[in-house]
C-alpha cells in the first residue's frame, strides 16, 4: 500500500469515529445530528475506506467538487430555514460532514489531508460541547489515542518519503505509550483549566429552539386526565433531593402545580398570581414559622416553568442563581421562563403541610364552579355522605368511598367520552389517579365544599449515596379541600394505595440504577452545572488552606457558617451548637507538600546511563537519518554507516561506540572499586552530553534534508514536460514519493548512495 493511501485510511477511520455520539448530544431528544443523516455520512466514508483497500487512482478533481457545493447548496437553504426548526448548529453541522466527506473524496495534495484533518476536529470540539453525559469522557480518550496516532503516521510517512524510494514495508509507528501519556497530559492540563475558565451561564453552543424535554405531570396551564398516566412508567430522573439537617417528612409529596376549573376533560389553571419578594438574607418567604428541618433539590429540566417543592415548603433559597419566582392564586410556585438547565436550590421545611394560595372569596368563586357536576355525581355525593356532622367527615367518607369501591389501572389511557368523570364513576369502575382526583373535586364541589385538583410527585427511590431520586414514575395527582373547621385547606388522595407511587425497596437492580444514577448526578453537579459560585468557594477553600498553611496554626480563614433558622438568623446559641471548624494543622499539610515533592523528583530524577544504555538509545536517532539498524549487522559497521549519514555526529557516535565495546567485550568492568565513584559520574555526564550532541546534529541533518526535498521539488516543476521521467496525477505534492522520476542531480545521486 502507498504512504498515500495510508493516510487516507488513517483519515477515514477517525471521521468515521468522530460523528458517532452527535445523535446522543444536547438537544434531546433529535441530537445535534439524527440518526438518519449520521447513517447516510457512515455509509459514505465505508464506501471512502473500501475504495481506498482496493487501491482506487480515480478521485474527485476541483470541478466535481464545486459542482457538489452547489448541488448542496438548496438544501442547506431548506435546512437552514425549515429542517432546523431555529437551530443553527444542526444546518452547520450538517455542512460539516458534507465537507469532510466531500474532501475524503478528492485527496489528492498533502494540504488536502490537513485540512480534512483540522475539519474533523472541529466536529469532534462540537461533539464535546453538546453533550451532557459523562460517557464523553471515555469519546474523548478513544479519539485522542486515534488521533495522536494518526499524527504520528503521518509525520512518519512524510519522513519516509523524503528520499523518494519505493518500499513494500510499513514504516514504524508512535508507541502506544507516548499516545497514552499525551492523551493523559491532556487531561491533566484539561481539569484546572476547567476551574479556572470562567462559567457561561446558558449553553450558547445549543442556539435557540426547542430543549427537546417532554411535558411531565400537567405542570402546564392544562392538564388532560392522561397526562400523567402517560409517564407512571417513565424511569427519568425528574429531582433528587438530599436534607441538609433534620429529615424528609413521613411521605413526600412535592406540589407542582394546582388547577381550578375543570373543562370537561381537562383541567384548566385561571389567571392571577404575583412575584414573590426576597427578604434580607436573599430566600422566598412563602409562610412565616421555623423550618425544622432543611433539604437541597436538584430540578432537571421537565419542561414546566412550575417549582417541585415539598408541601412543607417555608421558604425557598435559590443556590448560584436568583431567578425572579411568583406563586399564583393556587398557591403554585413558577417561572417566567422554562429552564433548560438543572435548577438547585435549598427548602426550608416545617413539621406540618403548608398550603399556599387564596382562600375561597364567595360562594360563585371558581373553587366550587359545578362545570362538570351532573344530577348522577351530586346524588353520588349526597348518598356517600349521607349522616355525615361536617364537612371534614364528609370528605373523608367521599375519599374512602373511591379508595375502596374503585380500582386503579392504566389500561384505560387515551380513552376519550362526552362525560369522562361520569363513565368512570357509573361504568368502568376503574382508571388511574387523574379520574380518581377529578372526581373528588366534582363531587366535593356537588355538595358545596371548595376543592382544588393538584399536580406534582408522591415518594421517591431513597438512594444508598444519601439523597432521595424523584422520577417521573412518582408523578400523581390529589385534591386539596378548603375545611374551614380544620382551619383552611386538607389533603384528600383518594386513589388507592396499590395505585400510588412511594417508596421503591432495595435490591440489587434498584442499587445498580442508583449507583449509574448517582454517576451521572456529580457529573451533572460538578461539570455541566459547575457555576461562577462553585469557582469562588474552591478558590476561597484554597487561600483559606494556603493562609492556614503560611500562619502554621491550620485556621481557616473562612469557617463553616453556623446553622440558621428559617429566616437566615442564627440561634441565640449557635455558638455551643456548632464548635469552631478548624483545617489540619501546619505540619499535614507540610508534610503532604514534601510528600509530592519527593516524590516528583524520584520519578524525574535522571537515571544512572552507562555505556550500554547509551549505544541502545542509538538506533532510534539513526532511524531519522536512514541509518536503520539490522541485529545481524556489526555496531562498528553500523555506526560508520550512521556517522556518513550525518557527519556531525561521527566524533560522538564513536566514543560512545568505543566505550560500549570496551565494557561489553572486554572482559573487565569499565569501572571497578569505590575510588572510581567520581569518576563514573563524569562518564555518566559524558555519555549525556554525547547523547545530546548526536541528537542536535540528526535533528540538523534532517532539517537540511527536508530543504534539499524542497528544493528538488521547485526544479522538477520547472523542468520541461517528459524531461523528468514520468509523474503520476495527483501525487506530485503528496509525499507518497511512488511513481514520480528519479532526480538526476549529483546532488540526489549522492543522497541516494548514501
Amino acid at each position: 500500500m502507498r504512504y498515500a493511501d495510508d493516510k487516507r485510511l488513517a483519515l477515514g477511520v477517525l471521521a468515521a469515529l468522530v460523528a458517532l455520539p452527535l445523535p446522543l448530544n444536547e438537544p434531546r431528544p433529535e441530537g445535534v445530528v439524527g440518526w438518519g443523516f449520521l447513517l447516510l455520512y457512515e455509509l459514505g466514508v465505508a464506501y471512502f475506506l473500501l475504495r481506498v483497500r482496493r487501491a482506487e487512482e480515480r478521485w474527485l478533481n476541483n470541478w466535481l467538487l464545486n459542482l457538489l457545493g452547489l448541488v448542496y447548496l438548496p438544501f442547506l437553504v431548506l435546512d437552514l430555514t425549515a429542517l432546523s426548526r431555529g437551530q443553527l448548529l444542526r444546518p452547520m453541522m450538517h455542512l460539516a460532514l458534507f465537507v469532510v466527506l466531500a474532501k475524503l473524496f478528492s485527496l489528492r495534495r498533502d494540504r488536502d489531508k490537513w485540512q480534512t484533518l483540522v475539519a474533523i476536529f472541529f466536529i469532534f470540539v462540537t461533539a464535546m460541547a453538546t453533550s451532557a453525559s459523562p460517557g464523553i469522557v471515555a469519546y474523548m480518550v478513544v479519539f485522542g489515542l486515534l488521533g495522536v496516532r494518526v499524527l504520528g503516521d503521518f509525520a512518519n510517512y512524510h519522513l519516509l518519503s523524503l528520499d523518494r524510494a519505493e518500499s513494500s514495508a510499513r514504516p514504524p509507528r508512535e508507541p502506544g505509550r507516548t499516545a497514552a501519556l499525551l492523551v493523559l497530559a491532556a487531561v491533566l492540563l484539561a481539569v484546572p483549566l476547567f476551574v479556572l475558565l470562567p462559567r457561561f451561564r446558558e449553553p450558547f453552543v445549543l442556539g435557540s429552539g426547542s430543549s427537546g424535554q417532554s411535558t411531565s405531570a400537567g405542570f402546564s396551564d392544562e392538564a388532560g386526565l392522561d397526562v400523567i398516566a402517560r409517564i407512571r412508567t417513565s424511569r427519568e430522573v425528574a429531582l433528587r433531593i438530599e436534607p441538609e439537617s433534620g429529615s424528609f417528612p413521613a411521605e413526600l409529596r412535592l406540589r407542582g402545580a394546582t388547577f381550578d376549573r375543570y373543562a370537561f376533560d381537562h383541567w384548566e389553571r385561571s389567571g392571577g398570581g404575583r412575584a414573590l419578594p426576597r427578604s434580607r438574607s436573599g430566600e422566598y418567604r412563602l409562610e412565616d414559622g421555623d423550618a425544622t428541618s432543611i433539604a437541597r433539590i436538584w430540578l432537571e429540566p421537565i419542561g414546566t416553568r412550575a417549582l417541585i417543592v415539598p408541601q412543607e415548603t417555608l421558604w425557598v433559597d435559590f443556590v448560584g442563581s436568583s431567578p425572579s419566582l411568583g406563586m399564583n392564586r393556587g398557591g403554585a410556585l413558577g417561572f417566567a421562563f422554562q429552564p433548560r438547565e438543572t435548577l438547585s436550590y435549598r427548602v426550608g421545611l416545617s413539621p406540618r403541610p403548608v398550603y399556599l394560595g387564596e382562600p375561597p372569596a364567595a360562594a360563585d368563586d371558581l373553587l366550587v364552579e359545578r362545570t362538570g357536576v351532573s344530577p348522577r355525581i351530586e346524588a353520588m355525593a349526597r348518598q356517600v355522605t349521607a349522616g355525615a356532622t361536617g364537612d371534614l367527615e364528609r370528605a373523608r367518607r367521599l375519599e374512602s368511598h373511591l379508595m375502596s369501591e374503585y380500582e386503579y389501572t392504566l389500561d384505560f389511557v387515551g380513552r376519550r367520552g362526552v362525560s369522562p368523570i361520569e363513565e368512570f364513576l357509573f361504568e368502568y369502575g376503574s382508571g388511574h389517579c387523574e379520574y380518581f382526583a377529578s372526581s373528588l373535586v366534582l363531587l366535593l364541589r356537588s355538595i358545596g365544599i371548595p376543592a382544588r385538583y393538584v399536580t406534582g410527585f408522591l415518594g421517591a427511590e431513597r438512594s444508598s449515596m444519601g439523597y432521595a431520586i424523584v422520577r417521573q414514575s412518582n408523578a400523581h395527582a390529589w385534591v386539596e379541600a378548603w375545611i374551614p373547621e380544620r382551619g383552611g385547606w386538607v389533603t384528600l388522595d383518594p386513589t388507592p394505595p396499590d395505585g400510588r407511587p412511594g417508596i421503591s425497596g432495595r435490591s440489587l437492580g434498584a442499587l445498580m440504577r442508583q449507583a449509574y444514577d448517582y454517576l451521572i448526578f456529580r457529573w451533572d453537579r460538578y461539570v455541566i452545572t459547575f457555576s461562577q459560585g462553585d469557582q469562588e468557594r474552591v478558590f476561597e477553600r484554597i487561600w483559606a488552606w494556603i493562609r492556614g498553611l503560611w500562619r502554621g496554626d491550620g485556621a481557616s480563614s473562612t469557617p463553616l457558617p453556623p446553622p440558621t433558622d428559617s429566616l437566615g438568623a442564627p440561634p441565640a446559641d449557635a455558638e455551643q451548637a456548632q464548635p469552631a471548624t478548624r483545617a489540619p494543622g501546619g505540619i499535614v499539610p507540610l508534610t503532604i507538600v514534601l510528600t509530592v515533592l519527593l516524590l516528583l523528583w524520584f520519578l524525574l530524577r535522571p537515571r544512572r546511563l552507562d555505556p550500554v544504555a547509551a549505544f541502545r538509545r542509538l538506533p532510534a536517532l539513526g532511524e531519522k537519518v536512514g541509518a536503520s539498524w539490522k541485529p545481524a549487522m556489526a555496531p562498528r559497521l553500523w555506526v560508520e554507516s550512521f556517522a556518513q549519514r550525518c557527519p556531525a555526529a561521527a566524533e560522538p557516535l564513536h566514543r560512545i561506540l568505543r566505550l560500549y565495546l570496551e565494557q561489553s567485550f572486554s572482559g573487565r568492568p569499565l569501572l571497578d572499586g569505590e575510588p572510581n565513584r567520581r569518576r563514573l559520574r563524569e562518564l555518566n555526564q559524558a555519555l549525556r552530553r554525547d547523547l545530546l550532541e548526536i541528537t542536535r546534529a540528526v535533528a540538523a541533518r534532517r532539517r537540511e534534508l527536508i530543504q534539499q526535498e524542497k528544493l528538488a521539488r521547485r526544479h522538477r516543476r520547472r523542468l520541461p514536460e517528459g524531461s523528468g521521467g514520468p509523474r503520476r496525477d495527483g501525487e506530485s505534492g503528496d509525499g507518497s514519493g511512488r511513481g514520480s522520476a528519479r532526480q538526476s542531480t549529483p546532488e540526489a545521486r549522492d543522497r541516494r548512495a548514501s
